[in-house]
């Protein structure tokens, strides 16, 4: 393609001739690797995640994270599998979000929601689990909970965690918008 400005000669491996095309500005100091169809290396590397994991079982938690670094996340985790644990967890350290297995042994989502949520934290709260009714996973939701997904389609758990990310985000930006407007109407009185 040619459009006038800096041209550049971009290999593109779907076309077996290099074809000449124009660099937009804001993509000039950019450079993809058509190989393998990632970002550069230092945007990847910012991509940071710290997981609070309510899960009985190591092995299902090394599954969620296994999909988190294949996605390209660098990611930070504690496991817990019961309230003190969790309780302790959440007021030791600063997390992105929240995955929790719906039923274990001495502890369920329900319970880790409920204690989340009495500490006065928001943050994504996603339940991944092996068997649960859709009536359990609807009542889990409206109590809160941000999504469900099953641990057989884990397809889902990285877009759902980053929208829910993107959600808390808008959540916090709207209540400092609105404590700056009572801390402006309060100054003004």
């Amino acid at each position: 393609c040619y459009g006038g400005g800096e041209r550049e000669i971009i290999a593109d491996r779907r076309f077996p001739t290099a074809v000449p095309c124009r660099i937009d500005s804001q993509y000039a100091n950019r450079r993809f690797s058509f190989a393998t169809d990632r970002m550069p290396e230092q945007t990847i590397a910012q991509r940071q995640l710290r997981l609070l994991i309510v899960e009985d079982s190591e092995d299902d938690a090394m599954l969620l994270l296994q999909r988190f670094r294949s996605a390209g996340y660098t990611v930070q985790y504690q496991r817990v599998d019961n309230g003190p644990d969790m309780r302790d967890a959440l007021q030791s350290s600063a997390w992105d979000a929240v995955l929790s297995d719906h039923r274990m042994p001495s502890f369920d989502a329900n319970a880790a929601l409920t204690l989340m949520q009495s500490l006065n934290y928001d943050l994504p709260f996603i339940i991944v689990s092996g068997v649960i009714d859709e009536e359990t996973a609807i009542a889990a939701m409206r109590a809160g909970a941000h999504d469900y997904l099953s641990k057989d389609k884990l397809d889902r758990l990285v877009p759902a965690v980053e929208r829910e990310l993107r959600e808390a985000s808008n959540r916090a930006e709207r209540r400092n918008a609105q404590e700056a407007v009572r801390d402006s109407e309060a100054r003004y009185r």
